[in-house]
């Protein structure tokens, strides 16, 4: 849910292994605690979502800390394992280095798979939020394994580049800015 807004379908489809009734014992406990609400979007979705409430929200620096220091023991997934776009965005967000984006104050639109998101560097921060960036001054296109791979160290960004797993579209320092802010190295 840091990324927004999702369904219960939603929620489901992107935890593997998890059953339809710990979901709802899990979902439960994090709206007594206070971390989760239940929403409606406005029309035309008008579905019925689950949302962070700002006390949830105020747990992201936490959940990207810990999706840093997972990084670095990352394995490539399971064949039977699908990555989610969101996951790939969890990283990218964990790989950030605030000391090389002082002063950077850019929205960047990233494109996985079938997912997009709007990536934005303010103030020595990045946030992820599902949808289009308003003005993106680069797009990032990759397939579904690609940038989780590249952001975990487990292939190079050169070599992706180079096959067309990921394609940086934008001028020369946007992409120069948006590399060195994610830590991600290239000689292409």
């Amino acid at each position: 849910m840091l990324t927004g807004p999702k369904r219960f379908t939603d929620l489901l489809n992107n935890l593997p292994g998890m059953g339809t009734n710990l979901l709802v014992t899990r979902l439960r406990d994090l709206e007594l605690a206070g971390a989760v609400e239940r929403a409606t979007l406005p029309p035309p979705a008008a579905s019925a979502v689950y949302q962070l409430t700002p006390r949830g929200r105020a747990l992201e620096h936490a959940v990207v800390e810990l999706a840093d220091w997972g990084l670095a023991t990352l394995d490539a997934p399971p064949s039977d394992v699908t990555v989610r776009p969101a996951w790939s965005l969890l990283a990218l967000q964990a790989a950030f280095r605030p000391e090389a984006a002082e002063g950077i104050e850019e929205e960047y639109q990233v494109e996985v798979a079938d997912a997009v998101f709007h990536l934005a560097v303010r103030g020595g921060d990045a946030t992820v939020e599902q949808g289009p960036a308003a003005a993106p001054a680069l797009i990032v296109r990759a397939d579904r394994y690609a940038l989780l791979a590249v952001t975990s160290g487990q292939r190079p960004l050169a070599e992706a580049l180079e096959t067309n797993a990921i394609c940086i579209d934008g001028d020369t320092r946007a992409r120069e800015r948006f590399l060195d802010a994610f830590g991600l190295e290239t000689v292409a």
